[in-house]
């Protein structure tokens, strides 16, 4: 998606860059990104709105995706990659929204449960990134999580090295990437985006 996404009333909730909500079947998404702004209240993605795995819902999972896009929420659960990923842990087995190889570029902004990558998380995430040059609230939540969602800094995501188990069969790195520009959503909440050098896919 290229273009900008903004919910339509001061209560939209799951509002993604490309999907809202995958919450009625199993659903998998691969090599997707987001450029546009994404604006909402709350459950507010970059790519995604959010993931309601669950015995009723099925799986969802994401796998090598991006956003370098602006992500605005005038409520909470907002995340550069997803706003909320759900699951749930059964006697015999979990079934848990899942992001594996994503990142996100862009600016994060929200009043509660924010991240640069998942606002929350009761599922899985592996190996996903944020640029904490733009985004200051930490990985998942306000907190960096270990080979789960980590912070980069613009300079390392253009030096020509792919992240951590990014691969290169899949990824390009350092193409410059982006637009200028800032918005401000209804409620006065500032977004911003930049360009920069970034993997694409």
């Amino acid at each position: 998606n290229t273009g900008n996404v903004t919910g339509t009333s001061t209560t939209s909730t799951n509002i993604g860059g490309i999907g809202g909500a995958a919450q009625s079947g199993t659903a998998s998404f691969s090599k997707c990104y987001n450029t546009g702004t994404i604006i909402g209240s709350d459950k507010v993605g970059g790519c995604f709105g959010t993931f309601s795995s669950t015995e009723t819902f099925g799986e969802q999972t994401a796998t090598n995706c991006y956003n370098i896009g602006s992500v605005v929420a005038t409520g909470g659960d907002a995340g550069g990659v997803i706003g909320k990923n759900d699951g749930v842990q059964t006697e015999t087995h979990g079934i848990l929204g899942t992001l594996t190889n994503c990142f996100n570029g862009g600016s994060v902004a929200g009043t509660g449960s924010v991240g640069g990558v998942a606002g929350s998380n009761l599922g899985t995430i592996s190996y996903c990134y944020y640029n904490s040059d733009f985004c200051s609230y930490g990985g998942i939540n306000s907190v960096d999580v270990e080979n789960s969602a980590e912070a980069m800094t613009s300079a390392e995501f253009s030096s020509g090295s792919l992240p951590t188990n990014f691969e290169s069969s899949v990824w390009t790195a350092g193409t410059t990437q982006g637009a200028s520009g800032s918005i401000i959503s209804d409620d006065g909440i500032m977004g911003y985006r930049v360009i920069g050098k970034y993997p694409s896919i």
